[in-house]
């Protein structure tokens, strides 16, 4: 019997304490400042791995807000035409989420290669976003999406070996399908 009032207990402690939920407000209301995002996107773009030797691509990106709304979720899919046939030349998944310690947006991609990174999203102006990575070694990146304009998704890529001159590398233009 004693061992019923146990398990009782726990029972209504674990359900109090389910209950009484987080409060997520401020991380729903900066993520609404990336509303823009949302939606499936289809396009074409470029990427150039030595200097004039550019190796177009199709582009799918799906992008759906997940947990409440307090992060969003990426899918993205890039196929370029090789000998005839459409091959994966890039395929990624990402999450965006703010960080309300840090007072930041959070950019967490991970790439099929496995490859993933963790990076601060930064909005430059309204519905403009850049992120970027990189060290002495592999060189430094830069990324901007530019979703200024309704229904369209611009993306730029910027790469360089010191930090200092820059070079693009990279470019998408993607139109909002739904």
């Amino acid at each position: 019997m004693k061992s019923i009032w146990i398990m009782l207990m726990v029972c209504l402690c674990a359900q109090a304490g389910f209950t009484q939920r987080p409060d997520n407000s401020a991380q729903v209301a900066e993520m609404k400042k990336l509303a823009a995002f949302i939606g499936e996107w289809k396009g074409e773009g470029w990427m150039e791995y030595r200097p004039g030797q550019r190796s177009e691509f199709k582009g799918k990106e799906t992008i759906l807000p997940k947990l409440s709304a307090t992060v969003i979720h990426i899918e993205g899919i890039h196929t370029s035409n090789i000998k005839g046939q459409d091959v994966v030349v890039h395929d990624a998944l990402g999450i965006i989420s703010f960080d309300p310690n840090m007072k930041q947006y959070r950019f967490r991609s991970y790439l099929a290669t496995g490859i993933s990174q963790d990076n601060e999203l930064k909005i430059v102006s309204n519905n403009k976003f850049e992120w970027g990575f990189g060290d002495e070694k592999r060189g430094h990146f830069q990324f901007t999406i530019d979703l200024s304009e309704p229904g369209k998704w611009v993306e730029t890529g910027m790469k360089s070996a010191d930090g200092v001159t820059w070079q693009k590398f990279f470019e998408m233009t993607l139109q909002k399908q739904k």
